[in-house]
């Protein structure tokens, strides 16, 4: 096998064929096998990943054009479902009307209408606002996705983004098709929320029509420890804990028996849901059960 020509150390990063050409690489040195090619027209000596996908295309990003919706809530570190963040998902890149959506393999484009504020940039990547890729999530998720995605973005205050610049953001948002799913997703957020599926969980319940709920409060016990449960109705003394399939060590497992007693000392019942709970069909009549056994029943009329 003849000896490849030694490439420029410029290209260890995305470059467009054009400026390769630029620095002396010949067109059959580019056609090269131990070239990869993540879009036509782009070349590297390396496997890109998605953040390097997403720098490889700005070789070819059309004027005024960034990237959007789920490749923009992935760039900003928000999980999405699995088949959002397939290594061979498409990038979606939007560029402003009347421009032509780019046409290209491996991206899946727009032409749409925006608005000031609408664009800044992530990871050195002009990319939507977090606001705007929220709104732009409501094609590919539904109701109970947008708010696991929408909490998380505003528990971590992403682009100092809050739930009335949301709410603003849907009100401009150009797309009438998924607006219901904006309209319905909004009432449901909560920045207190701190996991995705303690999101679905409180979802699940809200949109069964159990109220009363708080996210996350502080409890000090009379031992003067400071707890906090992931929903705690306060009325019914009721903490519901969601617990994942994570092996926990002996010292958190502990831990967190000691925090159970503390708090059933001073009245709370703790009830622990797992992962096979939260797509029981009988979650919502359990969680009700519970509460009723902890309602206080109404003063009986005097005789």
């Amino acid at each position: 096998m003849p000896m490849l020509t030694p490439l420029p150390i410029s290209l260890a990063r995305p470059l467009a064929v054009a400026q390769a050409r630029e620095r002396g690489v010949s067109p059959r040195r580019l056609r090269a096998p131990d070239l990869t090619r993540p879009f036509r027209g782009v070349v590297c000596t390396r496997q890109l990943d998605f953040v390097g996908r997403c720098h490889a295309y700005m070789q070819r990003l059309p004027p005024g054009g960034f990237v959007s919706g789920p490749t923009a809530a992935r760039l900003y570190g928000v999980p999405l479902p699995a088949e959002l963040e397939r290594d061979d998902a498409p990038l979606d890149v939007s560029v402003p009307a009347p421009g032509r959506a780019p046409r290209v393999s491996g991206v899946r484009g727009h032409s749409v209408r925006i608005h000031l504020g609408d664009v800044g940039s992530v990871a050195g990547v002009p990319a939507s606002a977090p606001a705007r890729w929220w709104c732009e999530l409501s094609s590919h998720l539904d109701v109970e996705a947008l708010v696991t995605v929408g909490d998380a973005l505003l528990h971590r205050r992403l682009g100092g983004t809050r739930l009335d610049g949301l709410a603003a953001a849907v009100d401009r948002y150009p797309s009438r098709r998924w607006r219901r799913r904006l309209v319905e997703a909004l009432p449901l957020l909560d920045d207190r929320a701190e996991s995705p599926q303690e999101s679905r969980l409180r979802t699940r319940l809200v949109r069964a029509g159990v109220s009363g709920m708080i996210a996350n409060p502080t409890i000090t016990t009379a031992t003067g420890r400071v707890y906090r449960g992931d929903l705690t109705f306060p009325e019914q003394r009721v903490i519901l804990e969601y617990q994942g399939d994570v092996h926990r060590p002996v010292h958190r497992f502990r831990a967190d028996m000691t925090r159970q007693l503390d708090l059933q000392a001073d009245g709370w019942t703790v009830v622990y849901l797992g992962p096979g709970d939260l797509d029981d069909h009988q979650l919502v009549r359990r969680v009700r059960a519970i509460l009723a056994l902890h309602t206080a029943p109404p003063p009986s009329p005097p005789s």
